[in-house]
């Protein structure tokens, strides 16, 4: 069920044929891509035939196996996926994405050279910042790294060139190396999951 009550994927469906609260429809699939719809004690209409569009999951006939998704209740079974630090780091942008009501910042937009640029902030010599998020208190604009673990930052980054660092494991030990707001989205994670938990249990 969505948030609206209506069966995940059928809501276009309802729209496109005009249904309402009590109507029941009837359904055929003909062909492995086609399914005819028809509701009946209505006037007759030509039934509404609704192509069935493929994934690629389908298309290319990709092994059936569990995907774990993220949320903040199932992180006993959850990582970021890694290969690359890239490709963690797409994982650790989309887990903040989710979470960021539970942090003080807010996302704004990826820190491209061109928006640096115009802000007089590139540095062709220096390691260029993921994200400008905002302080969800202050509405000030904030550069922002991203990273697996805080532990990877002092590699290519600087603190005075970064004012948050969001990473999924903060295991810096040595604080010095880091910016002074470190957001570790694992135990915003962790607290989202014991705030959601308390609150279905009340």
């Amino acid at each position: 069920m969505n948030g609206k009550g209506g069966l995940t994927g059928m809501t276009k469906l309802y729209k496109r044929l005009g249904l309402k609260p009590g109507m029941t429809i009837e359904f055929e699939v003909p062909s492995k891509n086609t399914i005819v719809v028809k509701i009946p004690g209505s006037m007759p209409v030509a039934p509404v035939v609704v192509p069935v569009e493929q994934t690629v999951f389908e298309r290319k006939k990709l092994k059936h196996i569990h995907i774990e998704p993220f949320r903040p209740e199932n992180l006993r079974h959850w990582e970021p996926e890694t290969e690359t630090e890239t490709e963690t780091e797409t994982d650790v942008y989309l887990a903040f994405g989710v979470l960021q009501e539970y942090t003080d910042y807010r996302y704004c937009c990826g820190a491209s050279k061109s928006l640096l640029t115009k802000l007089g902030a590139y540095d062709e010599s220096s390691s260029k910042p993921d994200a400008i998020l905002i302080d969800q208190a202050t509405d000030q604009y904030l550069m922002a790294e991203w990273k697996m673990k805080s532990s990877q930052f002092s590699a290519n980054h600087h603190r005075d060139d970064i004012d948050v660092l969001v990473c999924w494991h903060d295991d810096e030990a040595d604080r010095s190396k880091l910016p002074n707001r470190v957001v570790s989205v694992l135990e915003v994670a962790r607290e989202a999951a014991a705030e959601s938990l308390s609150d279905d249990a009340g």
